[in-house]
């Protein structure tokens, strides 16, 4: 995540986050003399799952401008605010309840591996995804 004050005065700062430029509004409080996201803004950072690291460097803390490896890798952004697991535990909910969790186990990783392949290990992970797809394909035909 990237971040640019457009203008100070009238509360303008434009954020670069996984590709998308987004512009959010803000409050400068005097007594605080801190930076808070005007309210409409808010719930819009908060959609794309940036908010908290939006206020921070707001107010000086230039740690959170560098992408956030740990806790919201671009390589598993599947849309701004939206993540791979966050995809795959709404598909995953959606599967019969009998499922063999193996299946599941199986087909998710492969899920994973083909959906992050353009952003990180690319034909490797299509290997990867590859290999569980064999053992998940294997696993039905002796389940039939």
């Amino acid at each position: 995540m990237k971040i640019k004050l457009r203008d100070d005065e009238l509360g303008l700062v434009q954020v670069i986050h996984n590709g998308v430029e987004l512009e959010f509004a803000y409050e400068y409080d005097k007594v605080d003399q801190t930076r808070r996201i005007t309210e409409l803004s808010a719930v819009r950072a908060n959609h794309f799952g940036i908010l908290n690291r939006l206020e921070l460097t707001l107010n000086g803390c230039e740690e959170y401008l560098d992408d956030d490896i740990i806790n919201n890798p671009a390589h598993y952004q599947v849309l701004p605010g939206v993540e791979v697991i966050d995809v795959r535990r709404a598909l995953i909910n959606r599967m019969p309840t009998d499922t063999d969790l193996n299946a599941v186990d199986e087909w998710s990783r492969a899920w994973e591996y083909l959906t992050r392949m353009w952003g990180k290990g690319g034909l490797e992970d299509a290997k990867k995804a590859r290999v569980y797809l064999d053992w998940l394909i294997t696993r039905l035909e002796k389940n039939k």
